[in-house]
């Protein structure tokens, strides 16, 4: 797999991304439990956090930092790389950031 700045990706129980200057992060999510027909390596917002499933199919969940609001013209659930944060807009329009 070619890795280019903003790669997210998920290896074992991690969310893995890499920043803008080439360097890996990664966290380990709150494990949630076994999810049924869940796609390994999906990952989504629900409500407040981000949430992905794992290369074991274990739905996990990570909690942003709440930096206010969104602007008007940014979608719920995008998720993108900023330097070398994760950053995404949540159900009520906050925007969030993760980092490692």
């Amino acid at each position: 797999m070619a890795l280019v700045p903003g790669s997210i990706w998920v290896e074992g129980g991690a969310l893995h991304w890499l920043s803008a200057g080439g360097t890996e992060q990664f966290l380990t999510g709150v494990d949630l439990g076994i999810v049924g027909a869940a796609v390994k390596g999906s990952a989504w917002i629900e409500g407040a956090n981000l949430h992905y499933i794992d290369a074991n199919g274990r739905e996990r969940q990570l909690g942003g930092t709440n930096l206010g609001s969104a602007p008007a013209e940014a979608v719920e659930g995008s998720i993108w790389i900023q330097t070398a944060t994760l950053r995404y807009i949540d159900a009520s329009r906050l925007l969030k950031s993760i980092s490692a």
